[in-house]
């Protein structure tokens, strides 16, 4: 093949080929290309060939399926609300008052209706619920001190390290604090890390 690129480089770029000058078992393609034929459409790309998929637009509008997703992860209506009304529409830890953005968190998962209890749950933004759940930010349950694990570290999120939760301590089960803290402690790296916020 080489032989038929008459300006071969060894970039790995794409080549000029000569078709005349194919020998060999690569001479088999100048009796594929002339049994083509001529196309006025776009050149045709292999899978390996093409960057990512083309866009292609459509008349569909998935904002619904979006917005039915974005209710679900707020919880159970009813749940939310309690939290909105007990939190006075606040984010536990940023202090963000839109409550678009709010969204209720359970402390201990949820397993089913009794874990939709007010003192299960925690307003907070979308981010900082989604960081809850994946357990890289903790809530110290003795002094509701906030702590992130060390990737978060220069992601936006350190004004956050060492705040402590805008809310009464008594509204907040303990219990559940205690055992997601543990979960949270579990997902930190190896010795000689500490989460920020620590004190």
């Amino acid at each position: 093949m080489r032989k038929a690129c008459p300006r071969f480089n060894g970039q790995l770029a794409i080549q000029a080929l000569d078709l005349e000058r194919l020998d060999g078992k690569a001479a088999l393609l100048r009796t594929l290309s002339a049994s083509l034929q001529p196309s006025h459409q776009e050149p045709l790309l292999f899978a390996h060939d093409a960057a990512e998929d083309a866009y292609v637009p459509n008349e569909l509008d998935e904002r619904t399926v979006l917005k039915r997703q974005i209710r679900a992860r707020r919880g159970q209506a009813t749940f939310r609300q309690a939290l909105r009304e007990r939190f006075d529409d606040t984010c536990l830890v940023t202090r963000c008052k839109l409550p678009d953005l709010l969204e209720a968190a359970h402390i201990s998962p949820y397993r089913g209706q009794k874990d939709h209890h007010p003192s299960n749950g925690l307003l907070l933004r979308a981010d900082i619920h989604t960081l809850f759940d994946l357990d890289l930010l903790g809530i110290d349950p003795a002094t509701l001190q906030v702590h992130l694990h060390p990737r978060l570290h220069g992601l936006g999120y350190d004004a956050f390290a060492g705040q402590v939760l805008a809310c009464n301590p008594h509204h907040l089960s303990r219990e559940a604090l205690e055992s997601r803290w543990g979960l949270f402690q579990a997902n930190l790296p190896a010795v000689g890390f500490a989460p920020r916020g620590e004190a």
